[in-house]
């Protein structure tokens, strides 16, 4: 049986993080209440490099079950596109934790590859200084980082694949974390314009912006990615190729609307220049 040794690279880093239970099909990311702490968590994790750790809370309530509490439950390994919770759930299963919780971890990074740590075993042994952490008010929701010594005795932790029926909004998600930095970062960017004009619409600014429409964050990601695909990075009115990394702002990427007429941003009516 494989060990935690056996995925880690030599510079590895590992974030201890208190959950309800392992990760699951009904819960498929890693989720944070404030969009600006998954933020600050992704802008450091490395993907294929750093891991984060599921550990069980103490309360009966939120971990019902009795061999998971305060012990440490699986490996994951997360996306740097956080994401609304909400777009990735059921709608039965958010609608369950709105009921029971209200509106709470909002914001997300999806797991795209996780491993059960078998037996499931001690937090207090393995990582006590971490753990400990965990129970203080200024890392409530956030990761800790463990420490060398930590790490040293969670390497030999016996570990087995956990296999996630991933949506596949998650899966166009993990398409873009794969390939060119600048490329995504001019997704990204183009995701806010988009989402930007569209809460504009209609309100008056010197003038009246028109009423426009939008997919949500994760499908324009998801949409955008698949258009440079299919225009394999060219300009879609001059077929030229389209600099991703450049200081001309004029030669920036732009997207935009097939039809003019149509306010929307959707499938069938964006197109990259």
């Amino acid at each position: 049986m494989n060990t935690v040794r056996s995925i880690a690279k030599s510079d590895s880093r590992f974030y201890a993080k208190s959950e309800f239970g392992p990760v699951s099909d009904d819960w498929p990311v890693l989720s944070f209440t404030h969009r600006t702490t998954a933020q600050k968590f992704a802008k450091n994790y490395r993907r294929e490099r750093d891991f984060v750790i599921y550990v069980g809370t103490s309360s009966s309530k939120n971990t019902p079950e009795p061999n998971h509490r305060q012990n440490l439950l699986c490996l994951v390994s997360v996306e740097k596109h956080e994401i609304r919770t909400e777009q990735v759930l059921s709608k039965k299963a958010w609608s369950n934790v709105v009921k029971e919780y209200g509106v709470r971890w909002e914001w997300s990074l999806p797991v795209f590859k996780a491993y059960e740590l078998v037996n499931y075993p001690s937090a207090k042994e393995i990582m006590p200084a971490s753990y400990s952490m965990l129970g203080q008010m200024k890392y409530r929701g956030r990761c800790v980082k463990l420490s060398t010594e930590e790490i040293d005795k969670l390497l030999d932790s016996k570990i087995k694949p956990i296999e996630l029926e991933l949506t596949d909004r998650v899966r166009g998600l993990s398409a873009l974390t794969i390939g060119n930095e600048d490329l995504k970062k001019e997704i990204n960017r183009l995701v806010n314009l988009i989402l930007n004009s569209a809460a504009r619409s209609g309100k008056e600014r010197g003038g009246q912006h028109p009423p426009r429409k939008s997919l949500s964050q994760a499908d324009l990601y998801i949409l955008l990615n698949k258009t440079w695909n299919l225009q394999n990075g060219r300009c879609a009115l001059c077929g030229g190729a389209i600099p991703i990394k450049t200081s001309n702002p004029l030669l920036q990427i732009s997207s935009d609307r097939i039809d003019s007429e149509c306010k929307a941003y959707d499938e069938g009516n964006i197109q990259l220049t």
